[in-house]
């Protein structure tokens, strides 16, 4: 039988669970005291100008606001602070941008006086190839990178960029892939593309047009491309060129540029009688709201164009994304628009015209910013290390409530952008959805919402019948009395199946109402490079 312990084993024994409790609560106090002064940089490429959507006036407010409640809500778990990387002599457009910002970044990086825990680069872009240069630049030192603006279709393979968080409300992939699901549902595969550069929403249809235009290419489709640069005012003028080639090669036309050069485009249309049905023409609106770098859609613009601009309109359809803000996060997106104007104004001495907001980037680099907080909290609190692929790997396949909507990320780490089709309604004057994106396993399907009106009953062809230059198939010279008789016999024997088809069609459309093929992205457009933003869109 085992004999009890004696009272000096009993001491000894508390002694050393007494010391032990002691060390394990000054390790305790140690890791807390290790984490609160856990210290984390974001790093900001920046242009100072007001050269693209990304510049400092606009997205700089955000970032700050971003900061200061990190600071506030966080300041016992980790320091957190912002520097931005700018050269307002150097840089002077996005071209300066891309060819200067990895050595920018990595000639401040190396020579910082202070080395934080965390290095995180947020870059709310300018063009397609800075954001790969900077991405390739922190993929060497192993940081975080979250993207706030264009976000390249390359980021979306993992192999080569793993800690890449593509955050922007303008992803390509996700617009690109909107425009060519509604271009193939009706099985157009001419497509005519016109952009028009300059203004800040010149970046986005310099680089998202070629962008198109090489994805249609890789889908076997026929694509023409033009280049315009207008000035101020209305003139129709710089239009007409593009307008003579598309009459000769195209029926579905793609424009890229600000909503007031498309009012200008379709004035010239209606002008050329280009209006009446047999063209579509497709307008990529990257905002879910009116913003000043992109304009609002509208054909009213209280001047002597209104009604020829109107009657244009039946023409057009806009891709935009489906609206995110819901009741309960509404109040608190109009508080953050009102405290981003102020700081725009207060603090980078840019003033939003009337009736216009911050862009959706804007509020999407303050929600990954404070989503990137939480994480870091998160982690910190369970004594790990937040290193880079702990953090990307956190906000990949995962939605995120913010006080300005939901943010959804897909298992790449991209954001979930889902698109509606607007066309004209004639009797409200406005642009109602008539088609809008589902997930359905995880492809993003077009779904009717209301039954699209055609001006000819039927979506029309991108080739005519008679070819673009009138002559050809039936329409081509006959070769005598002969010919013209076996033709209009031809002719006839063809028009009553059409006719009874046509019967049929609508007889049950109103039943029916959408009836088209799903389309996916494939692999080769989703890994696709868009061209370079000086690409030539001559014929």
């Amino acid at each position: 039988m085992e004999s009890p312990p004696n009272r000096s084993e009993v001491k000894r024994t508390f002694r050393n669970s007494f010391w032990n409790l002691i060390t394990l609560q000054a390790l305790t106090a140690s890791v807390r005291l290790v984490m609160s002064e856990y210290t984390v940089e974001v790093l900001s490429p920046a242009t100072t100008g007001l050269i693209s959507p990304g510049s400092m006036p606009l997205t700089a407010p955000a970032f700050d606001l971003a900061m200061s409640e990190l600071e506030r809500d966080y300041s016992n778990q980790f320091r957190i602070n912002i520097t931005y990387i700018a050269n307002s002599s150097l840089i002077r457009s996005c071209d300066d941008l891309a060819a200067n910002i990895d050595l920018m970044t990595a000639e401040y990086y190396y020579y910082r006086t202070h080395q934080p825990n965390l290095t995180v680069l947020a870059f709310p872009g300018c063009a397609a190839a800075d954001t790969v240069s900077i991405s390739q630049l922190a993929m060497a030192w192993q940081h975080l990178v979250i993207i706030g603006f264009y976000s390249d279709p390359i980021f979306h393979n993992k192999a080569f960029y793993p800690t890449v968080i593509a955050a922007a409300a303008t992803s390509s992939r996700n617009s690109l892939g909107a425009v060519i699901s509604f271009i193939f549902q009706f099985k157009w595969r001419i497509v005519y593309i016109v952009a028009d550069v300059p203004r800040g929403s010149g970046t986005v249809a310099n680089s998202g047009s070629a962008s198109l235009a090489a994805a249609l290419h890789v889908r076997g489709c026929t694509v023409h491309s033009t280049t315009v640069n207008t000035s101020a005012g209305d003139s129709s003028s710089p239009f007409l060129s593009a307008l003579t080639q598309i009459r000769k090669s195209a029926r579905i036309v793609s424009f890229w540029g600000h909503a007031l050069s498309l009012r200008r485009f379709m004035v010239a249309a209606q002008r050329s009688n280009m209006t009446k049905g047999d063209y579509v023409y497709i307008y990529l609106d990257i905002s879910e709201y009116p913003t000043g770098v992109f304009g609002k859609v509208a054909w009213e613009n209280q001047d002597d164009y209104d009604n020829e601009a109107r009657s244009a309109y039946e023409s057009v359809f806009v891709v935009a994304p489906t609206p995110s803000v819901t009741p309960s996060s509404e109040k608190a997106r109009e508080i953050l628009f009102r405290r981003l104007i102020e700081g725009s104004k207060l603090h980078y001495n840019y003033s939003y015209a009337t009736g216009f907001l911050p862009g959706p980037n804007v509020l999407s680099t303050y929600s990954t910013l404070k989503i990137l907080g939480e994480m870091l909290a998160e982690i910190l609190r369970t004594h790990q290390i937040p290193d880079a692929g702990r953090l990307a790997r956190r906000m990949m396949n995962h939605s995120f409530d913010t006080n300005v909507g939901t943010l959804e990320f897909d298992a790449a780490g991209e954001r979930i952008v889902r698109f509606d089709v607007k066309q004209l309604d004639w009797n409200s004057g406005t642009f109602q959805t008539v088609l809008r994106q589902q997930m359905k396993t995880t492809v993003l399907e077009f779904h009717c919402i209301r039954e699209i009106t055609w001006q000819t009953g039927l979506p029309p062809p991108d080739r005519p019948v008679c070819g673009f230059s009138g002559i050809d198939g039936p329409c081509a010279p006959t070769g005598g009395g002969r010919n013209l008789i076996l033709g209009t016999c031809l002719t006839l024997l063809c028009m009553g199946p059409v006719a009874v088809i046509m019967s049929w069609y609508y007889n049950n459309r109103k039943e029916r109402k959408c009836d088209f093929a799903v389309f996916e992205l494939t692999e080769a457009l989703r890994f696709l490079t868009p061209m370079s933003t000086n690409s030539s869109f001559a014929d």
